[in-house]
């Protein structure tokens, strides 16, 4: 896995956007990386819409058949950008702990 296309950016929860390619050499862009205290997670491709009541959701373009496997590619993702050196762009990192918390699939907080 290869992170590139890096822009780090600080809005809100937001710290950056990047794109990540596969082993596979499938490219995945417009992934976006969110920071709430020591809470990091990322998310991945989703298109903006208007619900009929007025409020906003979000399309998933990329989904995973089982949450272990969101959960383990999240973690690989998170750990590639802290080898880039991604984590210096909103502060001094921490050591990565099993009870971090991840967005769900396809899923943009902010």
């Amino acid at each position: 896995m290869k992170i590139t296309n890096i822009k780090v950016v600080t809005k809100n929860t937001l710290r950056a956007f990047f794109s990540i390619t596969l082993d596979s050499g499938l490219v995945i862009h417009n992934c976006s990386l969110y920071q709430k205290g020591e809470s990091r997670w990322i998310g991945l491709p989703a298109e903006k819409y208007a619900k009929k009541d007025g409020t906003t959701g979000y399309l998933k373009l990329v989904d995973f058949t089982s949450h272990q496997i969101s959960g383990n590619f999240r973690r690989q993702v998170l750990l590639a950008l802290e080898e880039q050196g991604v984590h210096k762009c909103e502060g001094p990192s921490r050591p990565r702990r099993q009870s971090d918390n991840f967005a769900e699939p396809g899923g943009a907080r902010e």
